[in-house]
């Protein structure tokens, strides 16, 4: 599994992988699709449910599939 943050990872390196992610649309979301996508394009085989997972880690407030800002 990749780490979607690290320690290091400065607001600009955040915020330039967040567009990334996104792939820059005006709502600024990171769909479960999103994730999924650029998991499979790193060769990554996680299960549907690990990347609910992360989506669920890095928005607490709602389990909408959606990562926003």
């Amino acid at each position: 599994m990749f780490n979607l943050k690290s320690e290091k990872d400065s607001p600009e390196e955040l915020e330039k992988a967040f567009i990334l992610f996104s792939k820059n649309r005006p709502e600024s979301v990171i769909t479960f699709e999103d994730l999924k996508a650029i998991a499979n394009e790193l060769g990554e085989t996680m299960s549907d449910d690990e990347l609910k997972e992360m989506i669920f880690e890095a928005n607490h407030k709602k389990r909408d599939g959606e990562v926003t800002k």
